[in-house]
């Protein structure tokens, strides 16, 4: 049984390794205590792009990747034995890719001029945002 129980943990460590190195090269996420001596990952996500729990909703609706929220930034992630090699690559994707579309969305927020728009003699500024921000800061 111990034979059994220290695969399992190697396979566990080995993929929240591979997690945590991808997560450090993701823009805009932060990986707290480097690389990780257990099966367990903390990272958080940068506030001027979302919540933590805007990037889980975003995260399991559009990707199916669930990682449990535990502050208004931070993330704890675990592996475990039913957590393979190809869903730390999924959750990876799916990480960079939410991510990099708050980012382009912010992006063309900046790049573009406010509006202006005439009403009744009075003149409203109008900032432009694009449809879909409502999850990135």
């Amino acid at each position: 049984a111990h034979t059994a129980e220290k695969v399992f943990c190697d396979h566990d460590h080995d993929n929240a390794k591979k997690l945590a190195e991808g997560i450090a090269n993701i823009d805009g996420l932060t990986l707290e205590f480097g690389e990780p001596q257990t099966n367990m990952i903390y990272f958080s996500v940068d506030k001027s792009r979302m919540t933590a729990q805007d990037l889980h909703e975003k995260l399991l609706a559009e990707h199916g990747v669930r990682v449990g929220v535990s502050g208004a930034q931070r993330f704890r992630a675990v592996t475990h034995l039913d957590i393979s090699a190809n869903d730390i690559d999924d959750a990876l994707d799916g990480l960079n890719n939410v991510l990099a579309a708050c980012a382009n969305l912010i992006r063309k927020i900046f790049a573009e001029p406010p509006g202006v728009m005439q009403h009744d003699a009075a003149i409203t500024i109008v900032a432009a945002k694009p449809a879909g921000l409502d999850h990135c800061a």
